[in-house]
């Protein structure tokens, strides 16, 4: 059955720090991934940054799980880089569905009625978008998945960057 929605020009208030949040700590991990690669490689921050500029965030995921079979320094750094890459694909898509997605409420429904419409790899998808409720409070549950993700990112790069000789 097709269910008609329509756009609400806002969203109940609520939803704007949950989503917020989510982006900002997304962006954060792509930087922190990118900091591990370049700390990993002992490299600085300007070829770095030439290296990674523009990878997605799958191409980094899978760098960082290629570098844990080669480069890791000890068991520990294997087994945050693997964790990191590992916890992060188990997010990508609700990343990708958030800042993409289309908030949309039913037809003649309440404007409360809120369900995120977003696009899946299949074609019938691209013609009728999967729809899914995902409240604040949902959102908030996978905000904190990432701000987990994040603080395990920090503590990898303040450890390889302890290990290595100051620059002069």
């Amino acid at each position: 059955m097709f269910t008609d929605y329509d756009l609400p020009i806002k969203l109940p208030a609520k939803y704007y720090p949950a989503i917020g949040e989510l982006l900002y700590r997304w962006a954060l991990l792509e930087f922190q991934m990118q900091v591990i690669i370049w700390r990993t490689l002992n490299i600085d921050n300007k070829k770095g940054r030439t290296l990674t500029v523009g990878m997605s965030a799958r191409a980094l995921m899978a760098i960082l799980r290629t570098m844990s079979l080669r480069w890791a320094g000890n068991k520990t750094d294997i087994q945050m880089l693997n964790s990191i890459a590992k916890h992060a694909g188990k997010l990508i898509n609700v990343r990708n569905s958030v800042a993409h997605g289309t908030w949309m409420y039913p037809s003649g429904g309440r404007k409360t009625a809120i369900r995120l419409h977003f696009m899946k790899e299949t074609p019938e998808h691209r013609l009728l978008p999967r729809t899914k409720k995902y409240t604040p409070d949902k959102i908030k549950t996978d905000v904190g998945k990432l701000a987990r993700i994040n603080e395990r990112a920090e503590a990898l790069i303040t450890m390889i960057e302890a290990r290595q000789p100051p620059s002069t």
